[in-house]
């Protein structure tokens, strides 16, 4: 683990020799931190991405011996479309590792109601406020420096990187064919524990850039703060 630190960023960086590592060292992490925080709480949640990063991560989680009916998961975000849609993260997460033991978890997913974007957010909202803080989030990271969908064309990222921002905000980036729902930045960095997943190359420059200077405007900078990050090539 290698520690890196600049006048506003501090974080703790983990190297692994390939993917597979990663992924079942980052899972024993993510199980043990579960099983000290649920003898502390009466409830623990868990955010966690979606994409295709995630999915081995999900098949390791998803035998853990701990006891799921007290863990609450959500998406860290999450694009506008039915839960069948073969792009919705809530399908993903429901597919990968919503099954085995992590079956008996609660799960709060985004998309309730298609047809009317404002009454399902308002409804949502109100549900997340009920699990927060975030016991651990789980992030991934694009080459473009989003996280979430914090992406940076987003005319609407400014306001959701504001402290005062809601829990969970909307984002309609022009890079991306749907219409987001994500959680905002705030919400993210009052997590307990923070884990940034990133591979390859090309991400690793990415957050290298983050941290070394603000004048990149990277998304991602505003949740580092703080945050264990795991690369492998």
């Amino acid at each position: 683990m290698h520690a890196f630190s600049s006048k506003k960023i501090t974080i703790n960086l983990i190297k692994y020799p390939n993917r597979e590592s990663l992924y079942h060292d980052l899972a024993d992490d993510i199980v043990k931190d579960l099983a000290i925080l649920l003898e502390q709480q009466r409830r623990v949640s868990l955010s966690v991405p979606g994409g295709t990063t995630p999915k081995p991560l999900f098949k390791k989680l998803r035998s853990a011996d701990i006891d799921w009916f007290r863990v609450h998961v959500v998406c860290t975000d999450e694009r506008w479309v039915d839960e069948a849609d073969k792009r919705s993260n809530a399908r993903l997460i429901r597919e990968n590792l919503l099954t085995n033991n992590a079956g008996r978890a609660t799960f709060l997913s985004y998309c309730h109601n298609i047809n009317d974007l404002e009454e399902n957010l308002a409804t949502i909202r109100k549900r997340i406020k009920m699990i927060l803080p975030l016991s651990i989030a789980v992030l991934g990271m694009g080459t473009d420096g989003h996280v979430a969908s914090l992406f940076p064309d987003a005319p609407e990222l400014s306001d959701a990187l504001d402290e005062d921002a809601p829990v969970l905000v909307v984002t309609r980036p022009p890079s991306q064919p749907e219409t987001r729902l994500s959680l905002s930045a705030q919400t993210i960095n009052a997590a307990t524990i923070k884990h940034l997943v990133i591979t390859g190359g090309d991400k690793l420059e990415v957050m290298c850039q983050a941290i070394r200077s603000y004048k990149h405007n990277l998304p991602v900078q505003r949740i580092l703060n703080g945050t264990v990050v795991h690369w492998a090539p």
